[in-house]
């Protein structure tokens, strides 16, 4: 099942609180970049139907990477945040709840790696960095979990 093409993107685009970097302008000028290729490739038809998107099929493919991943991505172990992060948000971008009981495991999962000194770790025994505590935090946004503990992020 392919997935309707959507002709208004301003659900998806960066929210930035009203506070504006020149992150946050970067990101603007590659969202509208994007959008003007993304709306010349909707106006040839035929086009449009070389890229179907079969939903259904990503979806399956994403809950099974969030459960549990195959050997091959043993050499990410340190990056475990960053794949619940991309999974989780891809999840979301295709419209799909993650039931309540997987939730409860990925905040379990981040609390086991979240130093007492701050930061996340990439996984258990491993050292925090801001890498790894930026894939942490934004996956735990997605999902709007109240796993962070915020005082430890802070110094002293």
């Amino acid at each position: 099942m392919a997935l309707a093409l959507e002709k208004d993107f301003s659900c998806l685009r960066l929210q930035t609180d009203n506070v504006d970097t020149q992150t946050s302008a970067d990101q603007r000028h590659v969202e509208e970049s994007v959008e003007n290729i993304f709306r010349a490739c909707l106006a040839r038809p035929r086009l449009k139907d070389t890229f179907p998107l079969h939903k259904v099929r990503h979806i399956t493919y994403l809950k099974r990477g969030l459960c549990q991943l195959s050997e091959n991505f043993e050499c990410l172990d340190a990056s475990r945040p960053w794949l619940c992060y991309w999974i989780v948000h891809s999840l979301n971008l295709l419209g799909d709840k993650i039931p309540d009981a997987q939730q409860l495991r990925i905040k379990e999962f981040f609390a086991t790696v979240q130093s007492d000194s701050g930061g996340f770790c990439g996984n258990i025994g491993h050292l925090p960095h801001l890498a790894t505590t930026y894939a942490a935090v934004s996956a735990i946004a997605s999902l709007d979990l109240t796993t962070v503990d915020r005082s430890a992020l802070l110094p002293g």
